[in-house]
């Protein structure tokens, strides 16, 4: 095993990205590929509150071992607005794995949090690891079963769905507003931010949005190939019960996000929440 040691600094290079955006595709995605990576790398770079050092990886003698993605986000609770570092895609190549490289990965993360002011930082990740950097569980997983039948069985309602363009930003904006703002944990957006979620969903994770007979939209789903709920009998412009088409339904995985605030080296606040990076 080598002892040498680890150094975590922002990715710096074209090839370096390509590598980390290919190590994180292969380990998260259900269907990796180079053009998966490469277009997850562009959703990444050109969010419009991105910046290169949220990019950041784990080195020993100028190779690239892991890394992770530290989005910068502003988590309403009450009528506070704490900032809150969002980590992401936290990975090791294989051929490193039980050598301390996540260990680095996860102090530096704390570091880049205490001189950025973050109030906390959140994550999902696997169980029995993230403990010991000062993480707390502060989420359970609820999953809704709903027969197609119960819903067929409805009256047909005159509102129709279609699937979300970026020309919907606005109307979406403001029902995840309305739907999320009132609750602590939920993340503040701006328009461009929608915008350009719209312009980047990918085809199998579509965004459908419920209007009703006059054109208003009244609300909106979302639902991520291969999770508990599915999608592919929803027709564009089937006729539905917009109360079926609810504000949103984040994607049904099962994570556990936790929040750190670990003594002495961040403060201490009692709440935190999460809603996932990938709501609509």
């Amino acid at each position: 095993m080598a002892t040498s040691f680890i150094s975590v600094r922002p990715l710096a290079s074209p090839s370096e990205y390509e590598t980390y955006f290919q190590l994180a595709n292969q380990a998260f995605s259900s269907d990796p590929s180079p053009t998966n990576a490469r277009d997850w790398q562009e959703f990444i770079t050109t969010l419009p509150q991105y910046r290169p050092e949220q990019l950041r990886g784990a080195f020993r003698d100028g190779g690239l071992l892991g890394g992770y993605i530290l989005y910068e986000r502003m988590m309403r609770v009450g009528a506070a607005q704490l900032p809150t570092g969002c980590i992401g895609a936290v990975v090791t190549h294989p051929a490193y794995r039980h050598q301390g490289v996540a260990t680095a990965l996860m102090y530096d993360a704390i570091d880049y949090a205490l001189s950025h002011q973050h109030a906390l930082l959140l994550l999902d990740g696997i169980p029995k690891f993230y403990h010991r950097f000062g993480y707390s569980d502060v989420f359970d997983l609820s999953i809704l079963d709903i027969e197609r039948a119960a819903i067929l069985a409805q009256p047909l309602s005159t509102h129709t769905v279609h699937l979300a363009t970026p020309e919907d930003a606005a109307s979406v904006l403001a029902l995840y507003d309305r739907h999320f703002g009132p609750y602590a944990g939920s993340f503040t957006r701006t328009l461009e931010q929608q915008t350009h979620r719209l312009q980047h969903r990918s085809s199998d994770n579509p965004l459908w949005v419920a209007v009703d007979a006059a054109g208003g939209p009244q609300g909106y789903i979302s639902l991520q190939g291969g999770t508990y709920l599915s999608i592919s009998t929803l027709k564009k412009k089937e006729q539905v019960d917009v109360e079926s088409c609810v504000s949103s339904i984040e994607d049904a995985r099962p994570i556990r996000p936790r929040c750190a605030s670990e003594a002495g080296r961040l403060p201490a606040h009692s709440t935190c929440s999460a809603v996932d990076d990938r709501s609509p």
